[in-house]
């Protein structure tokens, strides 16, 4: 067993596992709750927070990035365009593929929730000491880097 499998045990799985869906589970506890009626489901909001991030997608590479079967995710679209939150377009370079992009209701939508969520992070951030505050911005940064190279 080499050096790093050795490092790569069960506690640091767990961490990897557990860290950041706690940390939103933490901050979601600040949000004030939705009250109107057909709100969506936490599938339907990643949906719309990765389309917003990456622009217009096909759908098998959102079912992809999102972990779902594309059949389930098709049920997952259908309703986002009904509530007009998402639009399907063909894609022009491949006309066998269909795009999932933002209408502009669901980009407001997005962004009337970024805004909810920065502030309920920036608030959460506030209980930590300077230097703490450094170090988790720095292992976010340095999270986010090497995620991005696997």
């Amino acid at each position: 067993m080499n050096t790093r499998e050795q490092k790569f045990d069960e506690n640091l799985m767990m961490k990897i596992i557990t860290t950041i869906p706690y940390f939103m589970h933490k901050v979601a506890h600040t949000l004030p709750k939705q009250e109107k009626p057909g709100t969506l489901n936490r599938t339907q909001h990643r949906t719309l927070w990765l389309i917003y991030h990456e622009g217009k997608k096909c759908m098998g590479s959102l079912a992809e990035h999102l972990n779902i079967e594309k059949g389930s995710f098709t049920s997952v679209v259908d309703t986002l365009i009904d509530k007009g939150m998402v639009e399907k377009t063909r894609d022009t370079e491949d006309r066998r593929k269909t795009l999932i992009q933002l209408t502009l209701k669901g980009k407001k939508l997005v962004e009337d929730h970024l805004s909810l969520v920065s502030r309920a992070v920036s608030q959460k951030l506030q209980a930590l000491k300077d230097d703490e505050y450094r170090k988790f911005i720095r292992a976010i940064n340095d999270l986010h880097e090497v995620i991005m190279k696997l």
